[in-house]
């Protein structure tokens, strides 16, 4: 008591601060120390810090001086150059903090020292890299050399073995031709037999056809056989004739006798012009299969050469990738290979031009590379020494600086020891003052302040009229009972406000209730209204339009009711309207619907009878027409026989002239077969003596031994062609005079022929004349009565669709009626809508 009486002239704030300013001043002493302790721990910190940066840098040099290792570009020198001189600037720095807290800094001097040996070093692996890169663009150019020598090599290897296939083919071109030529020459030779025996009279057979087809398709062969003077001629006369037999157009037997004739004449010398072939072609294929063979060799040695350059190709990419001496050996070996191979091509060459050149830039480029890359591997195993020896550097400095920061760190753990010392007792002092302090406070502010909290209760609970103590202090706690005070005058006042807002509540109770009485009063009303809208809107839907609503609404609703009975009563007057117009639709509709259906059966009637009668016309039409069609073919069949016999007049004096001539060749042929014979006697020699120098030839022979045969055998038909063919001729010629008789007799029945075919094509004309006027006339009438079908066709369909159409309207309007009967109008108007529906 006494020391809150000694302390109650002062204010609150005083008490505080005169509590706490020892606390201050003891907390002051703590932060002073712990601030000294803090600035050595954040030196040493920062020390480490920067030695913690100084190895992740030289960990970064390492990083930089693989990545210029496995790629010496400047990209990578630069940046392997920048990060080494930022470890230089790291370790002034470090060795600035070193000197200022004191530390020893003769590892790091000796690391900065050590760092111009690895600038050195990178210097001399970039030297080192340009040399690589001089002697990489060398071994390009000497393997871009070794490739197109190679190429060209092999081009001309394939180009001569092109030459000397495009020989071999032509030869067997030719030994092919020739095999067709002499099929050709037997096709004729069996035709010819053919056409010469064929019986006076006869057609040519299919078979004869078919074979004069394929004489057609080797004219190009018979044409080059013969191809001037009048055996051109004689050859042009044979593919006309030919082709008329392939066409098929109706040959006689003299005709084609004569064809044989020509055939039996070329045959001879198309087989003779085939053997020639045939005999120079296999020649020319014999001369060339030892060139064939070289040229095999020759690509087969060229294609090493090529798969030696790819080879070495491969190996100097590898060489590339890894400059090792083993990649170096096998590139090596590669050279060595390439160059016996090139020996071996020189063995074959004899034909490749501009080898020896091609073999000297081979050798010399073999060479170049053997230098250039003993080059190479020196260059990497320099590259990898630099390397060793820069990073046997970096390892020497990482240890210094590991060193230098294991010594900062005992350093840091001494310091920090003495620091927590002085901190634990600065604490502990003000821990002490700091309690005396507050029971101080608590001895002179609690008593006050728990009379205080009491007397706020009282007024909580209502107690207005007792006193509040501690009103005459000069202090915080003073301030607050009177306060308290005033509180307590407001709590008085707001009774008596509260008193009179009661009365003012009731009276406002009083007005409500009142408007409220008004507001159902309006309410009645517009139910009323809208019950009797509603009521008649129920009978607008069930048709009653007859009532209106006669009794007033409420004045706002008035106008609402007035326009519901004017809309009624234009609505009665739409609706009677209507129901009248329906009627007389309904009335109009009945008496279309009978005119339309009269007009149907009438038009039904009248075009089944067009349709008759159109068919009547249309079948005498057709009769008449066949028979101006039958006049028109007898016309047509007539003038062709009367052509035919005239035709047939000037043929047999042609018959009578060839019979002659006939005569004349016979005994020709009779000379040319005795030639043939002894033609086919020395082929049968040659044959024989070609089958014997196949045989000689052994393997090599046996095709042109099968040809010989061939020939051998085509020989001897040909001299047995030749005696039946003279045979054949003498009996001609008795024949000849025979038909000669004969011809001349059948001239002149054929002139008695023509005079009478000419009368009756006179008589043909007339009757062809008057059948086709009247098959016009009747075509004429035929299209009027079809005119006619088709109109009254389409008026009973339009009679059909007006009846449809009338029969739908009558329906709906049927409908329309009893729809409006089911309104409700006044009971005059409603009478009345009842007695138009009945």
């Amino acid at each position: 008591m006494f020391v809150d009486r000694l302390l109650s002239a002062f204010s609150i704030r005083a008490k505080v601060l005169l509590v706490l300013v020892p606390l201050v001043m003891i907390l002051a002493a703590v932060g002073v120390v712990s601030l000294q302790a803090t600035g050595l721990l954040q030196s040493r910190l920062r020390l480490s810090s920067e030695v913690l940066e100084t190895l992740s840098g030289f960990r970064d040099v390492s990083e930089s001086m693989n990545r210029f290792l496995a790629q010496s570009s400047t990209e990578n020198r630069d940046e392997a150059l920048a990060s080494l001189n930022r470890q230089g600037a790291t370790m002034l720095s470090l060795q600035e903090a070193a000197a200022d807290v004191g530390s020893d800094t003769r590892a790091l001097e000796s690391s900065e020292s050590a760092m111009s040996a690895i600038a050195d070093s990178m210097d001399r692996m970039w030297s080192l890299h340009n040399d690589e890169l001089s002697i990489r663009h060398d071994l390009t150019a000497n393997l871009t050399e070794i490739k197109r020598v190679a190429a060209d090599l092999e081009l001309a290897a394939v180009k001569i073995r092109a030459q000397v296939r495009n020989q071999e083919n032509s030869g067997k071109t030719m030994l092919r031709e020739a095999t067709r030529s002499i099929d050709t020459a037997s096709i004729m030779q069996r035709l010819s037999e053919n056409l010469v025996n064929l019986p006076a009279g006869a057609m040519q057979t299919p078979e004869e056809q078919q074979q004069a087809l394929m004489i057609k398709k080797a004219m190009k062969t018979v044409k080059r056989v013969v191809a001037t003077g009048d055996d051109g001629q004689a050859v042009a006369n044979l593919e006309q004739a030919i082709s008329r037999i392939v066409a098929g157009s109706g040959l006689d037997s003299a005709f084609l006798h004569s064809l044989g004739i020509d055939l039996n004449a070329f045959a001879p010398r198309l087989r003779n012009d085939a053997i020639q072939h045939m005999i120079e072609g296999t020649h020319a294929v014999r001369a060339l299969d030892k060139s064939l063979a070289e040229s095999e060799t020759l690509v087969a040695a060229v294609a090493s050469v090529s798969q030696d350059a790819d080879s070495i190709e491969i190996e100097i990419n590898n060489l590339l990738r890894a400059a090792s001496p083993e990649n170096q050996k096998r590139l090596v070996e590669q050279l060595t290979k390439l160059t016996r191979d090139t020996v071996a091509v020189g063995g074959v060459a004899s034909s490749l031009p501009d080898f020896h050149k091609m073999e000297e830039i081979l050798f010399l480029q073999g060479d170049a590379i053997q230098q250039n890359t003993e080059k190479l591997v020196k260059i990497a195993e320099g590259r990898q020494a630099q390397y060793a020896d820069a990073d046997k550097t970096v390892q020497s400095i990482w240890k210094n600086l590991v060193s230098f920061a294991s010594t900062q760190e005992h350093d840091a753990h001494r310091e920090s020891d003495f620091a927590r010392l002085l901190s634990t007792a600065a604490t502990v002092a003000g821990v002490l003052v700091a309690l005396l302090a507050g029971l101080g406070l608590m001895a002179t502010l609690r008593a006050p302040i728990e009379r205080i909290a009491k007397r706020m209760q009282g007024l909580a609970t209502g107690d207005l009229q007792s006193d509040i103590a501690g009103c005459q202090r000069k202090d915080e706690i003073g301030d607050m009972a009177r306060a308290l005070e005033v509180f307590r005058g407001n709590a008085v006042s707001k009774l008596e406000v509260e008193a009179r807002a009661e009365n003012d509540r009731k009276m406002a109770d009083q007005e409500r209730t009142d408007r409220e009485f008004e507001r159902a009063q309006l309410e009645k009303e517009v139910s009323s209204a809208v019950q009797t809208l509603g009521e008649a809107l129920s009978r607008l839907a069930r048709g009653d339009i007859s009532q209106t609503i006669d009794r007033h609404f409420h004045p706002n609703l008035e106008q609402l009711r007035r326009d519901f009975n004017h809309s009624l009563s234009v609505l009665r007057d739409t609706v009677s309207h209507i129901d009248e117009n329906t009627q007389q639709i309904k009335w109009g509709t009945n008496e279309l619907f009978k005119a339309s259906d009269d007009l149907s059966r009438r038009t039904e009637r009248q075009a089944a009878s067009l349709e008759e009668t159109a068919a009547a016309v249309e079948q005498v039409t057709a009769t008449v027409r066949n028979s101006s069609e039958n006049a028109c073919e007898t016309q047509a069949f007539v003038s062709a026989v009367k052509e035919h016999a005239e035709g047939a007049a000037i043929i047999v004096t042609d018959a009578i002239n060839a019979m002659g001539r006939i005569q004349d060749a016979s005994y020709k042929i009779g000379q040319i077969i005795g030639l043939i014979d002894t033609i086919a006697f020395q082929t049968n020699l040659l044959a024989l003596n070609a089958g014997v120098e196949a045989a000689r030839a052994g393997d090599a022979g046996k095709g042109f031994a099968v040809v010989a045969q061939e020939v051998r055998e085509l020989a001897q038909r040909s001299s047995a062609a030749a005696l039946e063919i003279r045979h054949l001729i003498s009996e001609s010629s008795s024949e000849v005079a025979v038909g000669s008789d004969y011809v001349g007799k059948t001239g002149d029945a054929l002139h008695s022929i023509a005079a009478s075919i000419v009368q009756i094509s006179d008589r043909i004309d007339q009757i062809v004349s008057s059948s086709r006027e009247q098959a016009t006339s009747l075509a004429e009438i035929n299209n009027n009565v079809n005119v006619l079908d088709q109109g009254t066709q389409q008026n009973a369909a339009m009679a059909e669709q007006t009846n449809a159409a009338a029969k739908t309207l009558s329906d709906q309007t049927v409908e329309l009626s009893e729809r409006l009967a089911g309104f409700k109008l006044t009971d005059h108007r409603t009478a009345h809508l009842e007695s138009l529906a009945a």
